[in-house]
């Protein structure tokens, strides 16, 4: 039990190119809680995050099958 609450809680984070302003917004508001997290997102998504919020990301590639990719690493815990 006490090691599940230790393990930090794996967030995926993409957003389609309209959408990007939305979600950094989105992060921002909810700071606290994502630094918290272990973030996961693609490329474009995740840089931007990174600068704009000033939190950890790990960032995937951009496209289809990488979005698939990271909704991988989130279940495969």
């Amino acid at each position: 039990m006490e090691e599940a609450l230790l393990m930090k809680l794996r967030v995926a984070l993409i957003a389609h190119d309209r959408k990007k302003k939305e979600i950094i917004n989105f992060v921002q508001r909810n700071k606290s809680l994502f630094a918290r997290c272990e973030l996961v997102a693609t490329g474009t998504t995740g840089r931007l995050i990174q600068q704009e919020c000033k939190i950890p990301v790990r960032g995937m590639q951009s496209g289809r099958s990488e979005e698939r990719r990271v909704g991988k690493e989130c279940r495969s815990r």
